[in-house]
């Protein structure tokens, strides 16, 4: 098992969640800073 950051890990699964459904969207104070 890989060791990534809180922040990375976060990242990655919004991403992944995007990639699988085009429909999904994101709310939320923050969502497009670079900590995430």
């Amino acid at each position: 098992m890989r060791k990534i950051s809180y922040v990375k890990a976060i990242n990655e699964a919004l991403h992944q969640i995007i990639e699988k459904d085009k429909n999904a969207f994101l709310i939320g104070q923050g969502v497009t800073s670079p900590w995430y």
